[in-house]
């Protein structure tokens, strides 16, 4: 080994400018078949035979919520090919009527269902206790009074499981709400903690 080359490592190493960490890249430029023979390491001390070039690579990664892009995304994407912001907001534009007009619709289903429920329920229990007072007026008293008590425990019940539903259907919409508070404060605490 030429004690050139092992005098600037170890003059570039103790001075801070370590080649192998790429601080010093004129030094690697400067000496390409540094490491290339294989007493580049000096003798016997462990170091292995060749001096590894370290590339330094930089990732980024950006993320979003929302339905579209930050600005800063869209101005991109129009540098890139000319038209794609309008592209961008004509796409959400259109996506946002879809899905309104989605939820107007099942809205609407949703309250035909409740209505034809209600009106439903307000015959069956009718008929319930108009046969019942049939019955009671001939003489079978024991059946009337056990179909009327039928007719509104079974009213009851169903008025129940649906306030049951009704706040199930509602707990598990907030707990998603939170899921998704907690998934976007936590990218965002990551986010500032990256600035």
């Amino acid at each position: 080994m030429s004690s050139d080359k092992s005098d600037k490592l170890s003059v570039a190493e103790s001075s801070g400018n370590n080649p192998i960490d790429g601080a010093d890249t004129d030094y690697i430029s400067a000496n390409p078949d540094m490491g290339n023979s294989a007493d580049a390491h000096g003798g016997d001390d462990g170091v292995s035979p060749r001096v590894i070039r370290k590339i330094v690579s930089y990732v980024e990664a950006r993320s979003y919520s929302g339905p579209i892009p930050p600005p800063e995304i869209i101005r991109e994407y129009e540098e890139i090919w000319p038209g794609a912001a309008e592209l961008i907001l004509k796409n959400f534009d259109r996506q946002s009527s879809h899905r309104q007009s989605i939820e107007k619709h099942a809205l609407a289903h949703n309250n035909a269902r409740s209505w034809g429920g209600l009106v439903g329920g307000t015959l069956v229990v009718l008929a319930a206790m108009g046969l019942s007072a049939y019955l009671i007026y001939k003489g079978q008293d024991g059946y009337g009074v056990a179909l009327v008590i039928t007719s509104l425990g079974g009213l009851a019940g169903v008025f129940v499981l649906g306030k049951l539903m009704s706040m199930k259907s509602l707990s598990g919409k907030l707990e998603n709400l939170q899921n998704a508070k907690k998934k976007s404060e936590g990218l965002s605490n990551q986010s500032d903690a990256k600035e």
